[in-house]
């Protein structure tokens, strides 16, 4: 079951736990690409699983196969400190865009994008396409853009992924996007299934040679597009109730409250605001 971005609301928990009491074993496995998984699922009781996911927005469409994976999204994005804007959005319309999309439906393997909040989280060296969000001044104004990593994965060979540019726009992000898939698409190793990831075209072809088609490819998709194609980022910010604080009578703080806070929670760049980890034991 994908969660886009790592994103998801209480009601589509309550969904999930709901269809697993049902039809799994009553709990779930949280992947380490923000998917959850049902298993021990009697094959005749799927499409009422599927029914119950989409009733709540959530699928199960490419979350295995040769496509484009869930699109992760660092769990601090929106609340980093070290930030320059909160890429949730981006990851969210991007994976919305490539869902049931024909261009990721038969790749040579599976594709992975990792959206990161900044260049200490997210990961983003070691998937196919990392990104990490970047401000510049261009013209007198701020733009918003990434800056895009390529070609990393691990595994049995692993290979950290190479910058594609100094600065690419937000604009040309999804022009990006396509350009790199459709490289992989017609070029990717489809008969050896132990090396047909991107990291391996990239490394057999060397990193210069795979930049510049990348880059050529983009000006072709960008110029022979239909319509003009824009991610729609626009979300409208929750509600935040103020925080409470917690104290004994005396109006300190609890020394196990303060351990607890020191060791589980991240403090956000909202004053006054911090994220709590839940660890989840064997997933």
């Amino acid at each position: 079951i994908k969660i886009p971005a790592g994103q998801i609301y209480p009601y589509q928990l309550e969904k999930i736990a709901q269809l697993s009491e049902m039809y799994s074993i009553g709990s779930a496995h949280v992947s380490t690409r923000e998917n959850i998984q049902l298993h021990w699922v009697v094959l005749e009781d799927v499409s009422e699983i599927m029914h119950g996911l989409a009733d709540v927005g959530l699928t199960s469409r490419e979350a295995c196969g040769n496509t484009v994976r869930n699109v992760m999204c660092s769990p601090l994005s929106g609340v980093c400190d070290n930030e320059a804007f909160d890429a949730t959005p981006y990851a969210i319309a991007t994976a919305k865009f490539l869902l049931r999309n024909p261009l990721n439906q038969s790749l040579p393997r599976k594709f992975k994008f990792n959206f990161s909040c900044c260049e200490n989280h997210g990961m983003t060296r070691i998937v196919d396409v990392g990104l990490i969000p970047q401000i510049r001044e261009i013209d007198g104004k701020n733009q918003r853009g990434f800056k895009i990593f390529l070609g990393g994965g691990l595994g049995n060979k692993s290979y950290v992924g190479h910058q594609l540019e100094d600065f690419t726009s937000d604009e040309d992000l999804l022009y990006t996007s396509i350009a790199v898939l459709q490289i992989f698409d017609r070029m990717g190793d489809r008969k050896n299934m132990a090396r047909n990831r991107m990291r391996y075209l990239v490394h057999e072809m060397g990193w210069e040679k795979f930049q510049g088609l990348v880059l050529k490819q983009r000006a072709i998709v960008r110029t022979t597009q239909s319509v003009i194609v824009r991610l729609n980022t626009k979300q409208s910010a929750n509600e935040i109730k103020r925080p409470i604080s917690v104290s004994d009578e005396s109006g300190s703080t609890p020394d196990g409250y303060a351990r607890w806070l020191k060791s589980t929670t991240y403090k956000q760049k909202q004053e006054g605001y911090s994220s709590v980890f839940i660890t989840l034991e064997a997933g």
